[in-house]
Parts: structure tokens; sequence; C-alpha cells
């Protein structure tokens, strides 16, 4: 495991590696920075597994230190080591975004590695927690979009129905003139187009959109029909 240690007492990053050297288990490579924008950066290269955070550091103090890497990386759990055995403290540190904390007092190999192993599991489990909420919501927005996309397509169904057939009976008859011949073809290239999104509006099985105008997105009745693009 690559672990990165945001401390800035030197003799407390010694304290935690010797605790890791000390107590059995998986190797832990551990990478030490002294500030928070030091580990903001080392965390954007990526590669790293776990964060130890110590609360007390000269670019972020308390809970500022743990808003800052909760808020910037999702996707590495951060375990705080605190040298005050407040527990609200602790709790605080959760609720902004911590997996897991220890009271530097009464730390040792075991509760550290202990502590490290729980923050990946819970993190790991977490996210798999999130992408079952979205599939969830895309769920949700599955069966809205079915259910009113197939009314819609049935009610435009039947006015254009007739639109259609009465194309049909204008083109068969003899007196039209050439522009009224390209008129009706127009029309008809529209109507048959409308027939087409209706067709995809009433199998419509996933929710995907497209871009519309400035900012603004729509729903893609044919992405979302599964059709083949024309």
């Amino acid at each position: 495991m690559k672990v990165l240690l945001v401390e800035d007492n030197a003799d407390g990053a010694d304290l935690v590696r010797a605790f890791l050297l000390e107590s059995d288990g998986q190797a832990v490579e551990v990478e030490h920075v002294v500030r928070v924008s030091d580990a903001l950066e080392r965390l954007h290269r990526g590669g790293i597994e776990l964060v130890l955070l110590d609360l007390g550091l000269p670019d972020a103090n308390g809970m500022d230190a743990v808003e800052r890497l909760a808020d910037d990386i999702l996707d590495v759990p951060v375990v705080v080591l605190t040298g005050l055995a407040d527990e609200s403290k602790a709790i605080e540190a959760l609720r902004h975004g911590a997996q897991d904390y220890l009271f530097k007092s009464h730390m040792n190999g075991e509760w550290l590695r202990s502590a490290m192993r729980h923050a990946v599991e819970r993190h790991r489990l977490l996210g798999v927690l999130c992408a079952l909420q979205e599939q969830i919501v895309e769920g949700a927005r599955v069966r809205a979009l079915a259910e009113t996309a197939g009314a819609a397509a049935h009610e435009i169904n039947n006015p254009l129905a007739v639109i259609l057939g009465n194309l049909e009976l204008l083109s068969a008859k003899n007196e039209l003139s050439d522009r009224d011949g390209e008129m009706l073809l127009v029309i008809r290239s529209a109507a048959t187009r409308i027939e087409r999104i209706v067709r995809d509006m009433g199998q419509a099985r996933r929710y995907a959109t497209k871009k519309y105008v400035q900012d603004t997105s729509i729903v893609d009745f044919k992405a979302s029909s599964g059709a083949d693009p024309e």
C-alpha cells in the first residue's frame, strides 16, 4: 500500500514509520510531506491509496486540512491522526470527510494498520454505494422517460396517421401541378421524420441527452431508444 503522510513534526513522522515497520501485514510505502498544499500536489499525480493526516499543519489547521483534502481528492480515503484526545473533534473530522481517526497518545502499529485497512474498505464500499445510487437515479429517469415518451408517442401517432394517409391520397391525384407535387414531397419528408422520432420515443430504454443551444441539453430519443445513428 502506498501511503501519503501529511505531518509537519519530524518525530511524529518517524513514529508513524516505526509503527508500520513493527507490525505485521501488507508492505506499506510511506511518502511524507509537511503541508496540505504539498499533499494536494502529490495526490494529483496519482498512485496514493491512503492519506494519514495530522490536524496541525503550517498551511492548514484543524478541520480546514480535512476539508481541503476531502473536497479536492474524492478517490483517496483520509485517516486523521490527532494529538488531542478529543472525541468531538474526531467525530467532526468524520463529518468533514475523513474515513477514520486515531489519537496519537493511544496509537500503536496494530491499531494504525487496522484503521488504514478499515478506511480503505469503507471508502471502497462508499464508492459502491454511490454507484448503486446513481443506477437507481438513472433507473428512475429511464422509467419516467419511457412512461412520458410512450404516452406522448401514442397521442402523436393518431393525428400523424391521419396526416400520412391524406398525403398518400393527395399524391395519387393526377391533376397536381409540379409545384404542388414538390410541396407534397417536402411535407411527406417532414411527416416521415416525425414518424421516426415518435417511434424512437416509444422505444426509449435509457436516458440520453444531446446539446441543444448554448449550455442547454435536450433528450436524445434516438440514443435513448438504442437506435443506430443515421
